[in-house]
């Protein structure tokens, strides 16, 4: 069919475009926007049910006009079959998705046009640049539309939503549902619930954002719809359990995981609309990842794990869209502008070693999470007393300011006993009071993970050494008693260590062994802080190690001998570092974080830090005059990431 033979087609007739022959229609072609502030909406002309989709496309201007409109928030879905919707001033159409189409359907009023904004109509998706633009301006949009309508799909939810919007109203024996807990596993409303929010919908990157942000939001599916409110209010009252679902464990747990993460979507659309606190510019982009990250929603493009959020967060940000970038390149500059400006804590979930040199060991990882301590240790001002201070240095590196702490010297993999097992030793070790040797003996098993100590050299100590070469399988009382071997060389090495005593390496070590524990065993000091077992994923702080100079800790694997231990300014927890490509480079990769005692609380383990060579040598000498550098000091210096 020609444009010719298009443009005399009845708009009211009973006759869908989905079903003409649409090899030769002339294809809508997006024209240029005028000014930065344009946006374009779609007006969808009246039509009856059955009848042809026809529209108008507009240009106003995004801030102040005064024509009123629509957003839509759906899920793309699949462009197969051809959908298509009319522009009648081009006498062209447009290729839509069919879930669109459905919902351009559904919306439609027989009687007046509708003025809508639909991002796959109104933003040319082919123009990388203009399509930058625009979807930096999403979030004002569907904030200033009218009302955003959320469709869920061509299903027939009519019985859900009677069930959901019957929810606030008296029965017949006058007393309100409003306010009722619902915990009836066969109840109406759970299921009507159930269905609604088990939509692709839900699942969407995307529409977090259009739902956060919209001042009034409807859910609709085929002809019926409910207010937002209705369904945040059953969602309020209703209450569920796993063991409740008539299905198979697994599904289950993902009906109930789904429950539990559109709960705190409505929760967090709330605190972020009303809460003083957002409401003060504080909440920041990386907050925003933060939450949404951990959720893991679903995207087509995997840059839009930034730039989705970008109308979420009320800290300016530097970030623009560009999708001219790789998903590599948009993590970087994201990583880039957040410790410019002064946030070492996203170093906490940098994709690190685990995809070797393919991209940066610093890169920010949304699917890596946040650093196994960052919510389970309250002491973690390791650096954060000095400002920030980083470059960027292109094309892939960064240039962050901090101080060594030491070299890793030897390290253990912990094998966590089975709960029942360790339930026993905590029974047995209340029954039966124990020595603090027979509690390391029963604590945990440690195969040895590398086989030896490192001497301040870099090299293994000789058999004559008062340590062996290397430990073999053994138990945390054998690796104490190794530390304690080591402990003792380097007190006799260097007497300013006072903190090498028995006593206190015993609790140094106990403090770092335990500081995961449900409960200390004896001879713990009461003041130690443990966690829940079942807080802590232990795979992400399996190895114990210790440094040339005596000092204890915990890091995730990946972890070699000879790896730097360094406090960046402004981090809260220090990191594990290795030289890029051998010695030769200037160049740092970055393992992970990890936990050091003694260096956690802010102080540098008594140490003063100095930014100046000079003051750094006067620091060196020793007269009777000069009593300005009784700490002992560490000298800060650069660090180029890559």
């Amino acid at each position: 069919m020609s444009s010719d033979q298009l443009q005399g087609i009845d708009i009211t007739a009973m006759v869908d475009v989905f079903d003409l022959d649409h090899s030769n229609l002339a294809q809508y072609t997006h024209k240029q926007l005028k000014t930065p502030d344009s946006i374009r909406v779609l007006e969808l002309l009246q039509g009856i049910s059955g009848s042809a989709l026809s529209c108008r496309i507009l240009e106003i201007h995004r801030t102040n006009s005064d024509v009123a409109f629509e957003a839509i928030s759906y899920v793309w879905g699949s462009h197969s079959p051809a959908c298509y919707l009319r522009d009648v001033e081009s006498n062209s159409v447009l290729r839509i998705t069919e879930s669109l189409y459905h919902a351009l359907r559904a919306l439609r009023h027989p009687d007046r046009s509708r003025i809508l904004w639909a991002d796959a109509v109104c933003i040319n998706q082919s123009d990388n640049d203009e399509k930058s633009h625009q979807v930096r301006n999403m979030g004002s949009i569907y904030a200033t539309a009218n009302m955003v309508l959320v469709w869920l799909g061509d299903e027939d939810f009519s019985g859900a939503f009677k069930v959901l919007k019957g929810l606030g109203k008296a029965p017949e024996n006058g007393t309100s549902t409003a306010n009722l807990k619902l915990t009836d596993p066969v109840d109406n409303v759970i299921m009507a619930v159930l269905s609604v929010i088990g939509t692709p919908w839900f699942t969407r990157l995307w529409t977090i954002q259009e739902f956060v942000l919209a001042t009034d939001v409807r859910f609709c599916a085929s002809n019926q719809h409910i207010s937002g409110n209705v369904l945040e209010k059953a969602i309020e009252n209703t209450s569920i359990k796993v063991d409740w679902l008539n299905t198979t464990s697994s599904r289950a747990l993902d009906i109930y995981n789904n429950f539990s993460m559109v709960q705190n979507l409505f929760s967090f659309r709330t605190t972020w609309q009303y809460s003083p606190y957002l409401g003060s510019q504080v909440m920041s982009l990386y907050d925003c990842c933060q939450w949404v990250h951990s959720i893991s929603p679903k995207c087509t493009d995997e840059r839009d794990l930034i730039y989705a959020l970008l109308g979420l967060a009320k800290e300016p940000t530097t970030i623009m869209p560009n999708y001219s970038l790789s998903v590599t390149g948009v993590f970087l500059e994201f990583t880039w502008s957040e410790v410019l400006g002064g946030n070492i804590g996203i170093l906490r979930d940098a994709e690190f070693l685990r995809r070797g040199d393919l991209i940066p060991s610093f890169v920010y990882g949304p699917d890596c999470g946040s650093g196994f301590m960052k919510s389970h240790f309250e002491a973690q001002r390791a650096g954060v007393k000095r400002a920030v201070c980083a470059e960027v240095i292109r094309p892939a590196s960064v240039q962050i300011r901090g101080v060594i702490v030491d070299r890793i010297s030897g390290y253990w993999k912990h094998l966590r006993a089975i709960p029942s097992e360790t339930e026993h030793q905590y029974r047995h070790m209340e029954d039966s009071p124990q020595t603090f040797e027979g509690s390391l003996l029963s604590a945990e098993v440690l195969p040895c993970f590398h086989q030896r100590f490192m001497g301040p050299a870099g090299l293994p100590y000789n058999v004559k050494a008062d340590s062996p070469t290397k430990i073999g399988t053994t138990n945390l009382l054998e690796v104490y008693r190794e530390i304690q071997a080591c402990a003792k060389r380097i007190s006799d090495a260097k007497p300013m260590r006072k903190d090498m005593t028995p006593e206190k390496v015993q609790d140094r070590f106990w403090r770092m062994m335990t500081v995961h524990r449900r409960s200390a065993p004896p001879g713990v000091p009461e003041n130690f802080s443990h966690e829940r077992w079942e807080q802590i994923d232990d795979s992400l702080c399996s190895h114990t190690f210790t440094t040339v100079e005596g000092y204890m800790g915990k890091i995730p694997e990946d972890t070699e001998i000879d790896d730097l231990v360094v406090i960046f300014d402004g981090s809260e927890v220090p990191f594990v570092i290795r030289k890029a490509h051998g010695d030769s480079s200037k160049g740092w990769k970055l393992v992970g974080e990890c936990y050091v005692d003694g260096w956690m609380d802010g102080s540098y383990y008594g140490h003063e830090v100095l930014d100046d060579m000079h003051q750094h040598s006067a620091a060196a000498v020793e007269t009777d005059a000069d009593f300005s550098y009784r700490k002992p000091t560490l000298l800060s210096e650069y660090f180029l990431l890559c």
